[in-house]
C-alpha cells in the first residue's frame, strides 16, 4: 500500500489533500469525491483547452462540409459564384 506522503509526492499534491481525499473516499465512496454544484473554477489551461476544442471542433465541421461537397460534386462543387 502506498503512503499518504509517497502518493502526495507522486501526483504533486499535498499530503493534506490526499488525507482529504481519502476521508472524503470513506465517508461517500466514489459520489464523495464528486464535485459539488459550482466546485472548483476552471484554470486559465482549462479555458485555454476549452477554446482549442471549440477551435478544432469548428474546423472539422467545416472539413466536414468540403469532403460532402466533394463527394457530391467534384472539385467544381467548391467553387462560389
Amino acid at each position: 500500500e502506498t503512503s499518504q506522503a509517497e502518493a502526495a509526492r507522486r501526483h504533486g499534491v499535498s499530503e493534506t489533500s490526499i488525507g482529504k481525499w481519502k476521508d472524503q473516499f470513506l465517508q461517500g465512496g466514489k459520489a464523495g469525491l464528486q464535485q459539488p454544484a459550482g466546485g472548483a473554477k476552471p484554470t486559465g489551461r482549462e479555458h485555454q483547452l476549452e477554446a482549442e476544442v471549440d477551435d478544432l471542433t469548428r474546423a472539422l465541421g467545416e472539413a466536414h462540409v468540403q469532403i460532402r461537397a466533394l463527394k457530391r460534386g467534384g472539385p467544381q462543387a467548391m467553387t462560389f459564384r
